[in-house]
């Protein structure tokens, strides 16, 4: 049979801890262990529309660059493309690793989970 899962060792390394926290680190693990076929991405203006000014958000996906955002946010991700991620910072955002926002907020308090649409 042929292995299933993430076969990135650093996915599965990410995977083994986001399991090991809070409940809400367990639904990003989850999204992250899923088939590569069902990762979802979002566009920064997406994200634009469905978040606050302020608001700390986990994207289990990739952020690509399509569109504007006005909105300081922090953000952690999978995959950021290079323009959604000058885009994120000239709107004075910070982003980070999923890991970096885990160490920062291990109960996952405050924090967000946005699903994008699945790429087909």
């Amino acid at each position: 049979m042929k292995p299933t899962g993430p076969q990135n060792p650093n996915s599965k390394a990410l995977i083994r801890v986001l399991n090991s926290n809070a409940p809400i680190w367990r639904k990003v693990a989850e999204e992250i262990s899923s088939p590569q076929r069902s990762h979802t991405v979002i566009n920064v203006d997406q994200l634009d529309r469905l978040v606050k000014e302020n608001e700390m958000i986990c994207f289990p996906g990739k952020i690509l660059g399509m569109g504007l955002i006005n909105k300081k946010i922090t953000i952690a991700a999978l995959n950021f493309s290079s323009s959604a991620r000058a885009k994120i910072e000239a709107a004075g955002g910070t982003i980070l690793d999923i890991s970096e926002m885990l160490d920062k907020h291990p109960k996952g308090s405050g924090i967000r989970i946005v699903k994008g649409e699945q790429i087909r």
